[in-house]
């Protein structure tokens, strides 16, 4: 019934017709029984579609980052020399509300960890944002519709049917318990991994102009960080934990990759 269905009905009268009047009743019953499963699968489709765009858009992510589908993961490097990260760093946090985009903002002279990963890209110059693992890289701040165009690029890239569902965040003193689960969407084995990253939502430092300087998703630490394969249609649970002290607003972002680029992303808060 996929695409709907149709009803053949022929009514074969002789020489005598006097019987026009009992098909007709014949007729009204199956057209009555028509229009009842008309309305039933109309019906069925209607909260179907309801169903499906309340699993799209609901759940814990922000703005338009969606439970299932294809999310662009941006690595915002920084330093607190830089007079250009900020304005970067907000026009990047802005689009998180509105895009579908997951963004963690490494601060390379606060955070070891933040000062390798960008030893691995190669980074020279702050602010420098790698989309997707380096798929799209953009050096300098610039304009929301250049970060616009580096988003649509990596997600409509032929990348592998494969989300990050279920997630959950859990805050034990010093802990941060995270919890989600990896679904393969092909018919085929998907080999890659995924990087559970722990950032605070929002936090303060002071800038080497003097100034109080707001960094949104600001890298704290990795939870995990491992390789993963997945069967045809499988999905596998995974966890991660950090430890260190943070304030309560913090959240966790996942990212499944496939060895080389970042597939999908997912924002999940406490």
């Amino acid at each position: 019934m996929g695409g709907g269905f149709s009803v053949h009905m022929q009514v074969l009268c002789g020489s005598d017709c006097k019987k026009v009047g009992t098909d007709r009743g014949v007729v009204a019953i199956v057209l009555a029984i028509i229009i009842v499963l008309v309305i039933v699968i109309v019906g069925y489709r209607l909260l179907e579609s309801g169903y499906q765009e309340a699993m799209t858009y609901g759940g814990s992510e922000g703005g338009r980052v969606k439970e299932h589908g294809r999310n662009a993961l941006c690595e915002l490097f920084v330093s607190t020399d830089c007079g250009a990260c900020p304005s970067a760093e907000n026009t990047l946090s802005q689009m998180v509300d509105d895009e579908p985009l997951a963004l963690v903002t490494m601060v390379i002279d606060k955070n070891e960890d933040a000062y390798r990963r960008a030893l691995d890209y190669g980074i020279m110059y702050t602010p420098t944002a790698e989309f997707d693992f380096g798929y799209r890289e953009i050096v300098g701040s610039r304009d929301e519709s250049t970060y616009e165009n580096a988003i649509n690029a990596c997600l409509q890239r032929n990348a592998p049917n494969v989300s990050v569902v279920n997630g959950a965040v859990k805050v034990d003193k010093d802990w941060i318990n995270v919890t989600a689960t990896i679904k393969n969407g092909e018919n085929e084995t998907f080999d890659g991994g995924f990087i559970i990253y722990i950032v605070a939502v929002h936090t303060e430092y002071t800038n080497s102009f003097g100034d109080t300087v707001v960094v949104p998703y600001a890298f704290l630490g990795y939870a995990n960080k491992s390789s993963i394969s997945l069967g045809a249609r499988d999905a596998l649970a995974i966890n991660g934990r950090w430890h260190g002290s943070h304030s309560e607003d913090i959240a966790a972002i996942i990212a499944v990759h496939d060895g080389k680029n970042s597939i999908t992303a997912r924002i999940i808060y406490p």
